[in-house]
């Protein structure tokens, strides 16, 4: 049986083969097909079309993989199929999950934008200026400190410092690196504002001491880099507005089906407690559906079984609290995105 429904969920959904622009039998009025006396017509084909088919698929030459869908749709009744409890949970599980996904792409998906304009402002913004840096290391402090003022004053030049010997004022190592904007803390970012290419920055403003960072370049961006991380970016970006979008879409739907969390109760369940002698009242109310403390306690121990590693919040009174809050949203969340 289980095989069998398998199957026939699969053969459902790759009977629709891609190919070209919609063809005249669509606009005809006889029917495309007629099976024991029943007539399908091209209004039919296209409520079905409009639930089944999938994002950038093309629109079918023939109307045969919709008579195949529908032979296989009888054939499975003929075999009562739609009244097996494994199909009809199988059945509400494919159906809820695709909904899902339509919902998600109609109001989510398809609304993010992200251009080659988006893609360079955030290159620009978080990841240039680019600095080469040089740093030089000394044997302690003093030395570090020494060769800085040293520097400041003009009485040697950086590359006369590389050729000394360590024991003669001169680094016991060097190595160079390069730092982009979006890898500095806001505190650096603003520091390396003030400096110029040439410039070595002081051992103690970095919190270093015994190391100088000479400064070789600012390098601009360029059309090789940005190719490097365009890929990243545009994720980034996308999701992004995906955060966006779904957060608008939740707030939507959660004023539209009247949902409201009673937090201060919430909070207050005992989730140790004996499940009888938890109320019935409500604590998550929705124009379709309320949660009483029992049921959001018995969602809980779910939670808990399932992720074994949450149970530690149990320990943490705040925790506790916040990881309430966020699953009392995310029922609802998954709620109302069902019930649209």
């Amino acid at each position: 049986m289980q095989r069998i429904l398998s199957t026939l969920i699969l053969l459902i959904t790759l009977t629709l083969l891609p190919t070209s622009q919609a063809k005249a039998w669509f606009f005809d009025d006889d029917p495309l097909v007629t099976i024991d006396g029943n007539e399908y017509m091209p209004e039919d084909f296209k409520h079905w079309w409009g639930f089944w088919k999938e994002e950038g698929m093309a629109f079918p030459d023939t109307p045969e993989p919709y008579i195949d869908w529908l032979l296989l749709a009888r054939e499975g009744q003929s075999m009562e199929l739609d009244s097996a409890p494994g199909f009809k949970r199988g059945t509400r599980i494919f159906l809820q999950s695709r909904t899902l996904l339509k919902l998600k792409y109609e109001e989510i998906d398809s609304q993010i934008k992200v251009t080659e304009a988006d893609i360079k402002r955030r290159y620009e913004e978080n990841f240039l200026p680019r600095y080469l840096l040089e740093g030089m290391e000394f044997s302690d402090e003093a030395t570090a400190s020494k060769v800085f003022q040293e520097l400041t004053d003009g009485a040697v030049t950086v590359p006369e410092v590389l050729t000394r010997a360590a024991e003669s004022s001169g680094p016991v190592k060097t190595a160079e690196m390069t730092l982009r904007a979006s890898e500095l803390e806001k505190k650096w970012k603003d520091a390396y504002k003030e400096f110029a290419a040439g410039d070595v920055l002081s051992p103690k403003e970095f919190g270093k001491s015994k190391v100088l960072w000479y400064l070789k370049e600012i390098k601009a961006g360029d059309d090789e880099d940005l190719a490097a991380l365009r890929e990243s970016i545009s994720k980034d970006l996308w999701k992004e507005q995906e955060i966006d979008l779904t957060r608008n879409l939740i707030e939507k739907l959660r004023e539209k089906y009247a949902v409201k969390v009673d937090e201060e109760r919430l909070v207050a369940i005992d989730l140790k407690a004996d499940m009888s002698t938890l109320s019935d009242d409500p604590v998550i109310t929705t124009s379709q559906q309320n949660y009483s403390e029992k049921a959001f306690s018995a969602v809980m121990e779910r939670l808990f079984k399932s992720r074994p590693m949450l149970a530690g919040a149990l320990v943490d009174e705040h925790a506790k609290k916040q990881l309430m809050i966020d699953t009392a949203y995310n029922v609802f969340a998954q709620s109302v995105t069902y019930w649209e």
